[in-house]
């Protein structure tokens, strides 16, 4: 690890359903790995009747079709050039899980969800890619819209 903070946010807000959607994703380059140290997701005007959602944080293959988000270089360390990481949002054909790390974690639209790993990071290997999933619980909440951000070292 060189030691590079990273991060990657979402642009747009992501609408939700009562199926699993992938809200953000992190890519690692086929030559190294990435160390995750922070996943957040919020939410846009929740009513206070929206019921609570399930979150999940997966190791994931890098098929799946989102759209290229940024990766940009975090945390006010001099660092010369780009990251090599890539990112996704936004997904209409979901990732292969490898792997979950985390999860269902309860939370509540009007609260978020502010994830550290256990040990305060989580290994994702070469080629493969780490991703923030959730889905609401009932169709009685409506258009609830995510963003979400991922906090990395390269």
């Amino acid at each position: 690890m060189a030691g590079r903070d990273i991060a990657v946010f979402t642009d747009t807000q992501v609408v939700l359903t009562n199926a699993a959607k992938t809200i953000l994703q992190i890519l690692a380059p086929a030559s190294f790995g990435l160390a995750i140290r922070r996943a957040v997701i919020t939410f846009d005007n929740p009513n206070t009747t929206d019921e609570q959602l399930a979150a999940y944080l997966y190791g994931q293959d890098q098929d799946g079709t989102g759209s290229a988000q940024a990766v940009s270089n975090y945390g006010g360390k001099n660092f010369t050039g780009s990251p090599q990481a890539t990112g996704k949002e936004n997904f209409t054909a979901e990732p292969t899980t490898d792997i979950q790390l985390a999860g269902p974690i309860e939370i509540t639209p009007q609260g978020g969800l502010v994830w550290t790993p256990p040990g305060g990071v989580v290994f994702i290997e070469p080629g493969k890619a780490f991703g923030i999933t959730a889905l609401q619980r009932t169709t009685a909440t409506t258009n609830l819209k995510a963003s979400a951000y991922i906090i990395a070292e390269e």
